[in-house]
């Protein structure tokens, strides 16, 4: 009998025909119910990771046995109008047991909320909420730069990441960067 299979049901030693037909709408139920599941999990849209609010605090480094000049800087926002950019200024000051933390970001500057408006856009535009924690290379180097970056927005969500030689495609941070810059002093 063509496009007919016998499925023995071992409980009882009964035999049951079943159509070709019907074993596929019940393979595809099982397949549906599954890929429900897991939509209903993970989700399906980029929209709902997307930050309603705007960047308050954004933080990056980079250093390396080779990068000349390092970079430090985080923007923090003072109140609704105004904000602190707070920069590493390596010609003035590093020495041999320099150490990441607040006490080597030795400048700032006030800036206009606006700043902070500009890398807000700049954050979504790259979807950099989606960076991964981590970057590295897949094979091992022993010269080269690290570089991490904090990002946290008044709703709440923030984002951590860090790379060594390896890090996102896109040019999120070069373009953050490029804006930050136009606010460091002028040699």
């Amino acid at each position: 009998m063509q496009g007919t299979y016998y499925l023995c049901i071992f409980a009882d030693e009964t035999t049951t025909s079943v159509t070709t037909n019907s074993i596929n709408t019940l393979i595809m139920k099982h397949i549906m119910a599954i890929l429900t599941s897991l939509l209903a999990i993970f989700g399906c849209s980029t929209t709902a990771q997307t930050p309603q609010g705007k960047v308050i605090y954004y933080r990056y480094s980079n250093y390396g046995t080779m990068a000349e000049p390092f970079i430090e800087f985080k923007v923090e926002q003072v109140s609704q109008k105004s904000c602190k950019l707070k920069f590493f200024n390596h010609k003035k000051d590093y020495g041999n047991d320099y150490t990441s933390d607040d006490r080597m970001l030795n400048d700032s500057v006030k800036c206009k909320a606006s700043l902070l408006d500009d890398i807000t856009a700049i954050v979504i535009k790259h979807n950099m909420l989606k960076y991964k924690k981590e970057y590295r290379p897949s094979f091992e180097v022993l010269d080269g730069d690290s570089w991490s970056l904090t990002v946290k927005f008044d709703d709440g969500r923030s984002v951590h990441s860090s790379g060594y030689n390896s890090g996102p495609r896109d040019s999120g941070i070069e373009d953050i960067n490029n804006i930050v810059r136009e606010f460091f002093p002028k040699e």
